[in-house]
């Protein structure tokens, strides 16, 4: 499994230990600025996932995690058991292996794939699924993903997939932000 599929999947775990540096000091495995084929980052693919908690942890906000240790195994007889894992509240990857703000605020083409799609745009044009979707749209905002960017292709954006979608709550919350993002070249 790679970094996308990772992202796009859903494996915080996977994510978390190829994104940071190894306890030896070596250089992580994956970049978090790495292109796909069609030109995804990672964040790209957590989008098109609707993966909330990928989103979070690639944009250096707290997440928790399955540790991988077990917390407990239930028997229920019959040689049916559940196993537990412990869970570590408030994980986060270091600065260097999350998401340039900066980059993605710009619209720079580090967070464009070779479509014109921003996170966000990718976030919308796939259509709502719940809560998850929402919410990732609002932390792509607030991190500064422009609003009004469009594609060149087609010149769709963010905005008009939600509202070919009918998503209504990531329509106002969409319509209420204005960040300038104008355009891609």
């Amino acid at each position: 499994m790679d970094l996308h599929d990772a992202c796009e999947n859903g494996n915080l775990k996977l994510i978390q230990d190829n994104l940071t540096r190894k306890s030896d000091g070596s250089a992580p495995l994956w970049k978090v600025q790495s292109k796909d084929e069609t030109g995804r980052t990672a964040l790209h693919a957590a989008c098109f996932g609707a993966q909330l908690d990928v989103v979070r942890l690639l944009m250096g906000l707290p997440v928790t995690m399955k540790t991988g240790k077990e917390a407990c195994v239930i028997d229920w007889g019959n040689g049916h058991k559940v196993h537990a894992q412990v869970e570590e509240e408030g994980k986060r990857l270091e600065k260097s292996a999350c998401v340039n703000a900066d980059d993605l605020k710009a619209g720079s083409l580090v967070y464009r794939d070779i479509y014109g799609n921003t996170p966000l745009i990718t976030s919308c044009y796939v259509g709502s699924k719940g809560d998850r979707d929402y919410e990732i749209v609002k932390i792509l905002i607030q991190a500064g993903d422009p609003v009004n960017a469009t594609k060149p292709t087609d010149n769709m954006s963010a905005l008009a997939w939600a509202a070919f979608h009918g998503d209504l709550k990531i329509v106002r919350i969409l319509l209420s932000r204005d960040n300038g993002g104008g355009r891609a070249n």
